[in-house]
């Protein structure tokens, strides 16, 4: 005689194999996400340094010169440095790094004696980059390679922009 289970539900077994996909399925999708909001804040970071060249630009077109060493310009870009107070009329807000206050992302140096290649000549440049990018490869490959004291700008996951070759 054959006896017939009433009981309905799922076995140990079944419950732990769903519970397996689930944590695998959810594991994948975070990762997925993580590596998004590490791309996002790079895009902004990039955006950031856009800002910061137009903001220089129109310092430029307003005082005849890029900001200088000499006038307090050269360091991190929003943390109080001098360079802030110089941009503050050309940005509605200065940049501060996705990843919060502290970072010292943004920077920016010209002095002036800073040699760095430029399609094979050497040219003294100002220059401001994000020091730290999470997912974006540097733009960098040769360009300002001894760099490394100032602020990192030459650090390999820096992304530079060329701000103004100097008059020498």
């Amino acid at each position: 005689m054959m006896r017939i289970s009433t009981r309905k539900g799922f076995t140990l077994i079944e419950l732990l194999v769903v519970i397996a996909i689930i944590g695998l399925l959810s594991s994948v999708v975070l990762a997925s996400l993580s590596s998004a909001r590490e791309k996002s804040r790079d895009a902004r970071r990039m955006n950031d340094l856009r800002q910061i060249q137009r903001a220089m630009e129109f310092y430029y077109d307003d005082n005849g010169h890029y900001p200088r060493e000499g006038d307090g310009a050269n360091g991190i870009i929003g943390e109080g440095a001098g360079l802030d107070t110089m941009l503050a009329p050309y940005l509605s807000a200065i940049p501060r790094d996705p990843l919060g206050p502290g970072s010292g992302t943004y920077n920016y140096y010209y002095d002036g004696q800073q040699n760095c290649t430029n399609d094979g000549v050497m040219e003294r440049v100002a220059v401001i980059f994000a020091r730290t990018m999470e997912s974006v490869p540097t733009n960098r490959s040769d360009f300002c390679s001894g760099w490394g004291g100032e602020g990192g700008a030459g650090n390999a996951n820096a992304w530079h922009i060329v701000v103004e070759p100097s008059d020498g």
